[in-house]
């Protein structure tokens, strides 16, 4: 099981790094995310400047080539928010060395003036401005676990990586006695687990098995923990159930039920959308015949999931290639 969790805290603890743990792991993250990074002098807070340069798509907010001044700002130890007036002169710094672009990266929340005093600052000076608060960085690091970052959270992070794997043999042991148990008892408990824990993964690997049970009413009893889930992860947890055959076939036999405009239905994902409601992403692919010509278009659509059931939220139909078949056959047609 992947780590859920990472606890900034420890970059200070790591004597070799003498109190620049931070620069360090952003170091790190620049070269994963494959800019070229290098360093300046030290700062007034005896911080180092960091540079990354880019020629590369745009990633985490960055634009292409650019040169970007990195601040780095380690307070997890302390846990005090970081304020503007905790930053020195970032606009001059940025020109003087030729930047046009600046990222401030914190461990801790910052106060919502900073964020909006950095970004009016940067764009009066010309400079392209991002912040990447502990989420930003939590979903960096945790989004490529499985292999960029892999070593890197092993390397910065040896206890948040350790408590991760303890963590992996409790539920593994737990979702083993599940087995050993009847369906209501098992069902019963697991519902009472998801209620107990706040590890968004942790709580996904129990909902899997609770989608393969038999006993468990998918389209009403567990919208209310996957909405939990995804609610309470520290960087957005992407939920991929497409293959998960159980809830696929729940969202089928509803859609057919309810006479909607889809044919077969895939299952694409679960989200909060801006709405901050809990959404399943579907397309539907639906072969029509225009002028005698076979084509495919392409529903998609989202779908509402409360307690209550699953609702169309959004449903939208790509007739764009229709018309442009009906153009076609209409231009021979004429000829």
């Amino acid at each position: 099981m992947p780590i859920t969790h990472i606890d900034f805290s420890e970059l200070s603890e790591r004597e070799e790094t003498k109190g620049l743990g931070l620069q360090h792991l952003v170091c790190a993250i620049g070269r994963g995310l494959k800019y070229r990074v290098e360093q300046g002098g030290s700062g007034a807070d005896q911080g180092r400047d960091l540079f990354f340069t880019t020629s590369n798509e745009i990633a985490h907010g960055l634009h292409l080539d650019s040169k970007i001044l990195v601040s780095c700002k380690d307070k997890a130890k302390s846990g005090k928010q970081l304020k503007f007036g905790d930053l020195d002169n970032f606009s001059n710094r940025a020109k003087q060395h030729g930047c046009n672009a600046y990222l401030l990266v914190t461990t801790v929340q910052p106060t919502d003036d900073l964020v909006t005093s950095v970004r009016e600052i940067a764009a009066r000076e010309g400079l392209v401005a991002n912040v990447w608060q502990p989420d930003d960085l939590r979903e960096i690091l945790l989004n490529g676990q499985d292999d960029v970052f892999k070593f890197t959270i092993a390397r910065f992070f040896p206890k948040s990586a350790e408590r991760s794997d303890a963590a992996e043999q409790i539920l593994e042991c737990f979702l083993e006695s599940l087995n050993l148990m009847d369906s209501d008892d098992s069902l019963e408990l697991s519902l009472r687990f998801l209620k107990s824990t706040t590890d968004p993964l942790v709580m996904w690997k129990c909902l899997e098995k609770l989608l393969h049970s038999e006993s468990v009413d998918i389209e009403s009893e567990l919208p209310e923990h996957i909405f939990t889930a995804v609610s309470l992860g520290n960087y957005e947890l992407t939920v991929s159930i497409g293959e998960t055959e159980p809830l696929l076939e729940a969202v089928r036999s509803w859609a057919s039920v309810e006479d909607l405009p889809w044919d077969t239905v895939d299952v694409h994902g679960i989200k909060l959308d801006e709405d901050g409601e809990l959404v399943i992403e579907i397309e539907s692919n639906q072969y029509e015949y225009t002028m005698g010509t076979q084509f495919e278009s392409i529903n998609n659509g989202t779908i509402r999931w409360t307690t209550d059931g699953f609702e169309v939220k959004e449903c939208t139909n790509d007739w764009e290639e229709a018309r442009r078949i009906d153009a076609e056959c209409d231009a021979e047609s004429d000829v």
